[in-house]
């Protein structure tokens, strides 16, 4: 069957959006209301003046369009391991560094934190084929995607093949505590994992930086995911 897009928007730019559906799941493209991932790979690692690339793991949880949340686990080498936690439920932003935690609700924790969840839901296209996104014309390959209640906007940028190379926001940055360019650079090949079909690698980055290296190792679409998840309340 072909693409449905529920969206709205200029026609060049959902036609965009219906062609990288298509190069990445074909003409039988899933329905996403919820997603679990899990991903290992890398990231940089400071210790005095020294600077090196140590593994890290990640699960990452989703309910589209309201609620994110993302578990990471860093393993320095020869130091403690180090875990924490960032958190939306809609209402309020949490954060977990260590044994440490923090809830915020000032307007500038919720834009960020909807802004990576749009940026998630850009990554994976199908979402944006729905009713509260409108899709906006940019140059060459590229094209805009806005959540039309909050106005916020992710970038989408596709190779010649019409492949997803890259999503980005603006957005605050809670570690560099400033606003910077969040990029997802996708790579060209692709692997189904638990029958979702991914780029099979990502790399992040603020601004020029990158700060992650990731590869997705296991899925789960549709999910039944706790409310509880996204407040922290529960372990992952």
């Amino acid at each position: 069957m072909p693409v449905l897009l529920l969206c709205y928007g200029e026609p060049r730019a959902k036609t965009l959006l219906k062609e990288a559906i298509e190069a990445r799941y074909g003409l039988n493209p899933p329905a996403l209301d919820s997603l679990k991932l899990e991903f290992e790979g890398s990231a940089p690692f400071k210790v005095a003046f020294v600077r090196s690339w140590v593994p890290v793991t990640s699960e990452a949880y989703f309910v589209f369009p309201t609620r994110l949340r993302w578990d990471f686990t860093v393993k320095p080498f020869g130091l403690p391991v180090q875990r924490g936690a960032d958190a939306y439920d809609g209402e309020t932003f949490r954060m977990v560094r260590g044994k440490a935690s923090e809830a915020q609700d000032e307007a500038q924790a919720l834009e960020a934190a909807r802004r990576r969840l749009l940026l998630i839901t850009a990554i994976l296209l199908t979402p944006l084929s729905e009713t509260f996104v409108q899709v906006h014309n940019a140059d060459g390959l590229s094209f805009d995607a806005t959540n039309a209640k909050f106005g916020d906007t992710v970038r989408l940028t596709l190779r010649e093949d019409r492949t997803l190379a890259s999503a980005s926001v603006e957005c605050f940055n809670h570690e560099a505590e400033k606003h910077q360019r969040l990029t997802f650079h996708l790579s060209p090949e692709q692997s189904p994992i638990n029958g979702l079909m991914l780029p099979s690698e990502m790399t992040m980055t603020w601004d020029d930086e990158v700060f992650y290296k990731v590869r997705p190792i296991q899925a789960q679409p549709n999910a039944a995911l706790d409310d509880a998840l996204f407040r922290l309340e529960q372990d992952a």
